[in-house]
């Protein structure tokens, strides 16, 4: 896993086998978990929960930056609960978001048939075809 280190903190991408060998640059941290205590993927969840990025900030170094370094990340503290809870956890935590990203997707469809819809009438109104209410005739 790899994390923001600067302003942002607590941002975390996954790194995938694919992805090995990568350079992680120096605003970000890499992380490397033994996943028989704590899954890369339930910690990057836990820090997308306000509660655990305010205790990253609260352990940051920086007056006008936030900065995590590894102590900081060191003195962390994440819920502590088995590998097959914090499964379990990522499970609904991938639910939640396909769930979120199918909505978002009907959203933006819907958006784009306003779109439509809206220039549609404005073209039917500029050539007459459709009488606009409150107007002169």
């Amino acid at each position: 896993m790899v994390l923001g280190r600067k302003g942002d903190v607590g941002r975390a991408a996954l790194v995938e086998a694919s992805q090995d060998g990568w350079v992680c640059g120096s605003d970000s941290i890499a992380v490397r978990l033994e996943p028989v205590a704590l899954s890369s993927e339930f910690l990057a969840g836990t820090l997308r929960i306000d509660y655990y990025r305010q205790q990253l900030h609260a352990q940051s170094t920086g007056a006008m930056v936030a900065n995590v370094n590894e102590s900081s990340l060191l003195s962390f503290r994440v819920p502590a609960i088995s590998p097959a809870a914090q499964g379990e956890a990522v499970a609904r935590l991938r639910n939640i978001h396909r769930r979120h990203d199918e909505l978002v997707n009907r959203l933006e469809r819907q958006l784009s048939l306003l779109r439509e819809h809206r220039q549609a009438l404005i073209t039917a109104a500029v050539t007459g075809e459709f009488a606009v209410p409150g107007t002169a005739a």
